[in-house]
């Protein structure tokens, strides 16, 4: 399970338990995006996060990590 939240002002996400396969596709879609744009939506309001060049490299380096340690 995936769980994603605002904290401080930024976005925090938390993986508890193993990712499954779509949810790793998922991120690397976004990692490997040339532009990634996440909206997030509620109460009326939108937010449009564009993801930096850091934060996509971040998330193929978490990526490469899980996989590197499934068995």
């Amino acid at each position: 399970m995936t769980i994603a939240a605002v904290m401080y002002g930024n976005i925090t996400l938390k993986i508890n338990g193993a990712m499954d396969l779509e949810e790793i596709q998922f991120m690397a879609k976004i990692a490997y995006a040339n532009e990634a744009i996440i909206r997030f939506q509620g109460d009326g309001h939108n937010y449009d996060y564009t993801v930096s060049s850091t934060d996509k490299q971040t998330i193929r380096d978490a990526i490469e990590l899980y996989r590197a340690l499934l068995p």
